[in-house]
């Protein structure tokens, strides 16, 4: 039984289609309390969207590795754009962690902002930075602006995947008369499509990199993937510990020479 409180995301859960998520015995934080915070925000510690403050370190980004194995639980095995296949899995991702794309980047203020348009309705989008340190390398044609490319410490990966209800299937028609092919849509076909984008956070066999950006950059469309740092949260209740025994130590010292 997987749990997704407070925002956070953790356990076991088993997809419609049987597939289990493999969230690797790690707690995930919902991107939606990251929506609009840089990675450079992130990782100064933070003040989320709902007030909750995290020190340095509490939560970190997942991994290029982490990420994959979440994502490729999810994904069907079938890369075709937008496909059936993959609906239940990019659903399953967008219900749990947000959908900011067309959430908050379009001024709604979570949870249900979705879309309608000429190809499907209840369409929603995940965007997310997420890596380690040197997991993703900045595109130069993207920074030609910059005298200085970033570098690969300064860059995080973007993820990104869509869901839709009612997906309007394409159809391809040749028009003799402008000898052009068109593009016209079967409304009848009532079936969800899931999208992982191959660039941009899914490797899987399918594609060596990924779209990547500056740490910098913020967006209130995009939130932040990240895992929590078992090894602060220990260390906090260690730390006190030591802390109240020292002070008893000095209040016993003191005390005694009294």
């Amino acid at each position: 039984m997987g749990i997704a409180n407070a925002g956070i995301i953790s356990g076991d859960y088993t997809l419609e289609n049987g597939q289990n998520v493999a969230l690797q015995g790690l707690e995930w934080l919902s991107l939606d309390y990251t929506a609009g915070l840089s990675r450079t925000d992130i990782e100064d510690g933070f003040t989320d969207r709902y007030g909750n403050s995290w020190q340095v370190g509490e939560w970190q980004y997942a991994t290029r590795a982490q990420t994959e194995t979440l994502l490729g639980s999810l994904w069907n095995g079938t890369y075709a754009g937008f496909s059936a296949e993959d609906a239940i899995g990019a659903n399953w991702f967008i219900t749990q962690f947000g959908g900011l794309s067309y959430d908050t980047g379009y001024g709604v203020d979570r949870i249900d902002g979705k879309r309608n348009n000429s190809r499907s309705t209840n369409e929603d989008s995940s965007q997310f930075f997420f890596g380690e340190d040197g997991d993703c390398v900045i595109n130069d044609d993207d920074y030609e602006e910059f005298d200085d490319i970033p570098s690969v410490s300064e860059s995080s990966c973007i993820g990104h995947l869509k869901f839709g209800e009612n997906y309007w299937n394409s159809v391809t028609a040749f028009n003799v008369d402008s000898g052009e092919y068109e593009l016209s849509y079967d409304n009848s076909i009532d079936a969800a499509y899931g999208s992982f984008h191959e660039d941009a956070g899914v490797n899987m066999g399918l594609y060596s990199d990924n779209n990547s950006t500056i740490k910098n950059y913020e967006n209130s469309a995009y939130g932040s993937l990240l895992v929590r740092n078992s090894a602060v949260a220990v260390s906090e209740p260690i730390s006190l510990v030591i802390f109240s025994l020292a002070l008893l130590a000095l209040v016993r010292t003191k005390r005694q020479r009294r």
